[in-house]
C-alpha cells in the first residue's frame, strides 16, 4: 500500500488534498488533471465529522482553488445508491451528466 501510494503522490497531474480542522485530518480528496476538466477522486470526510458543512466547504474550496477565476469544467463520481453524497454535491451545484450500470458475473471457482 505505501508503495502504490507514493506512486500515486507523484503521479503527474494529479494532487491529493487534506482537509483539517487543526492538527486533526477530517477530509480529503484526489484531483486529477484533463485539460479544461479536473475530476475529483475519494472525496471523503471523517464520519465523526459529517454533516457539518465540511464537505460543502472542501467542494467549494476545490472549486476556487482548481478551477480559479477563469473557470473549469470539475467532475465527479459517485456511487447512484450513495444518496448523501449525491445530495451533497446537488447542493453544491453539481448535476448528474451520466449514469453507469455495473454488472457482475460470478465464476465457480
Amino acid at each position: 500500500v505505501r508503495v502504490a501510494l507514493r506512486r500515486e503522490l507523484t503521479t503527474p497531474g494529479e494532487r491529493f488534498y487534506l482537509a483539517c480542522v487543526g492538527d486533526l485530518a477530517v477530509g480529503c480528496f484526489k484531483a486529477v488533471f484533463a485539460g479544461p476538466r479536473v475530476f475529483l477522486y475519494a472525496v471523503g470526510v471523517v464520519p465523526a465529522w459529517r454533516r457539518l458543512g465540511l464537505g460543502r466547504t472542501m467542494l467549494a474550496q476545490a472549486q476556487a482553488l482548481l478551477c480559479g477565476a477563469s473557470g473549469c469544467v470539475l467532475g465527479l463520481e459517485v456511487e447512484t445508491h450513495n444518496l448523501g453524497a449525491i445530495a451533497l454535491y446537488r447542493a453544491a451545484g453539481f448535476r448528474i451528466t451520466t449514469t453507469y450500470g455495473y454488472h457482475a458475473l460470478v465464476v465457480p471457482g
